[in-house]
């Protein structure tokens, strides 16, 4: 038997933060992936660093828009910290928005909001390992 509903909704926003928890934990090694590391790409077919963190941030406000009607906050960054910062703020106000929601009322798209947050989260973990090879490689340096 499945868990209730209830249950299912609080972990599906628990593990929607835990992208973010991750990101933080790493906040000692960014000094490491300053510099050609951050835009490098590891293989051709891997996005740099950078362009993990800013599409991260890109889903987000997108996901946002979709759950409220109204962009997540996408602030310009530069910075590998500015940069993970973005993605925290916007990802906070993302949870925040699935917390509140009615999860009743389907997606603007006619999909199931659980079904659209699981499919957020294997993006999610998608990420988190490109995310891993990078710091495989700030650890190399």
């Amino acid at each position: 038997m499945p868990p209730p509903a209830d249950v299912r909704r609080a972990a599906l926003i628990d593990q929607l933060r835990y992208l973010r928890d991750e990101l933080t934990l790493m906040t000692p090694l960014l000094p490491r992936l300053e510099g050609p590391l951050l835009e490098e790409r590891p293989r051709p077919d891997v996005p740099s660093f950078a362009e993990t963190l800013d599409a991260l941030a890109r889903a987000d406000a997108e996901r946002h828009a979709d759950l409220t009607g109204k962009a997540g906050p996408m602030p310009e960054a530069f910075a590998v910290a500015e940069r993970l910062d973005r993605f925290v703020q916007g990802r906070d106000a993302l949870a925040d928005a699935f917390d509140a929601h009615d999860w009743a009322a389907p997606m603007p798209s006619g999909e199931p909001v659980e079904a659209y947050l699981r499919r957020a989260i294997l993006a999610d973990a998608d990420a988190l390992r490109t995310i891993g090879a990078y710091l495989f490689e700030a650890q190399r340096r």
